[in-house]
């Protein structure tokens, strides 16, 4: 196969990924009501958990493939449960109800936490002040 074949067939790739991806990210946009500010934090604070997690049982060497895979599938659980709170506020009560916002809250308070005690297990201090507010947030929001 010639240099030009190759760079054609990569540019295919390229152009399918990037497909993909937009894709994706336009279904979870409109599944879970958009990614405002809130479902954002929420984000970032389960790929600092995914990451926190695997540092952690890096550390302790207690990492395993198979945990690491199951954690990814938890935290596609957690996108899903925002998209039926969604539903459930576009479709079912009328007027916008507040049950998506709790649900990510709740999980945003939940990923957080999870990430100060990863902090924790590795021996990384805590910032008092960030460990207040999660407990804090954490008080207000369980179900």
């Amino acid at each position: 196969m010639n240099e030009e074949n190759r760079e054609k067939k990569m540019d295919n790739w390229i152009k399918v990924v990037t497909w993909l991806v937009t894709e994706l990210y336009d279904f979870l946009s409109w599944f879970t009501g958009g990614f405002d500010g809130q479902l954002r934090a929420m984000t970032m604070l389960i790929v600092c958990d995914w990451i926190t997690s695997i540092l952690t049982a890096v550390i302790k060497r207690k990492w395993s493939l198979k945990e690491g895979i199951n954690e990814i599938l938890r935290k596609i659980f957690i996108f899903v449960l925002v998209g039926i709170a969604n539903a459930i506020d576009t479709q079912i009560i009328p007027n916008n109800s507040a049950i998506r916002s709790a649900v990510i809250l709740f999980y945003l308070t939940n990923e957080g936490m999870k990430c100060l005690k990863n902090a924790a297990a590795a021996g990384i201090p805590v910032p008092e002040k960030l460990k207040e507010f999660l407990m804090k947030m954490e008080k207000k929001i369980s179900f």
